[in-house]
């Protein structure tokens, strides 16, 4: 990606993982309640279906394969949006390490709903 966008150093996943934690709960802990984002999430897939934008997002899809993951459980990946719903799934290339993390997230996924029995 670095030459793309001319990045001199590396990206800290980790670092950038724990960001993202600590922002949602920032949001939670500042305002007590997050739904105003979910709610924006919301009415721009719904626009997208509306007007057939054939809009690219994240969107949670039972995976069916794909990453080979094949433990029964929805993940975000970027999709195709358009009248009918998810038109397209986009899966993207993942360097392996990202593939493994993936699959161990659908396992952790699976598992709890395992636990709680959801099939």
């Amino acid at each position: 990606m670095d030459q793309y966008f001319g990045i001199e150093t590396p990206l800290d996943k980790g670092a950038i993982g724990k960001q993202v934690v600590q922002v949602a709960y920032d949001v939670l802990n500042g305002k007590g309640w997050t739904n105003t984002g979910i709610a924006m999430g919301a009415v721009r897939l719904a626009k997208a279906v509306m007007y057939d934008e054939r809009f690219v997002g994240p969107v949670s899809v039972t995976l069916e394969g794909e990453y080979g993951i094949t433990e029964k459980v929805s993940l975000s990946i970027p999709c195709v949006i358009g009248k009918n719903g998810v038109e397209k799934k986009l899966p993207l290339n993942l360097p392996e390490e990202e593939v493994d993390n993936l699959k161990h997230c659908a396992k952790t996924v699976r598992a709890v709903l395992d636990s709680i029995n959801i099939r």
